[in-house]
């Protein structure tokens, strides 16, 4: 942090290092990151995209399935890391629920669409727009959503 940054940083995870791996699992959570989105770019980001998004090819199949092994992996690795949760998340909470939407998942998607509302709800705030979409999403699955006047 010192040679990078110009201060010293006396935080856990700095302080640790690499002691019980701590900077190697910084570096394969960032690995992990471009997999997932690599590997998932075959499926909507959207909410409202996804709704289209039914019918999946075998080869999009199998980059669902390294995708959620990916996602799975990281969320493990960061929460043995100390950064589970809000912000750090919700990109792959997102990425989860897509796949699992797109592949018919119905326990998947609302699993993982409850788990990217805490973490948006943690970063952004309870009312904010992205956390009434995803909680129409919850509520009214397919439908039209009455929370916060939509």
């Amino acid at each position: 942090m010192r040679e990078r940054f110009m201060f010293d940083c006396h935080c856990e995870m700095c302080l640790e290092g690499n002691d019980d791996g701590g900077d190697d699992r910084m570096m394969t959570i960032r690995d992990l990151h471009e997999s997932i989105a690599l590997s998932s770019s075959l499926i909507p980001l959207s909410h409202s995209s996804l709704l289209a998004a039914r019918s999946v090819s075998d080869a999009s199949a199998a980059s669902a399935s390294v995708a959620l092994r990916s996602v799975d992996e990281c969320l493990a690795l960061m929460k043995r890391q100390g950064i589970c949760g809000g912000a750090f998340t919700k990109s792959i909470y997102h990425r989860r629920y897509a796949v699992c939407d797109a592949h018919g998942d119905e326990t998947g998607v609302m699993s993982y669409l409850a788990r990217e509302l805490e973490a948006v709800r943690d970063s952004a705030g309870v009312g904010s727009a992205n956390a009434v979409e995803i909680e129409c999403m919850l509520n009214h699955r397919g439908g039209t959503c009455s929370v916060g006047g939509r």
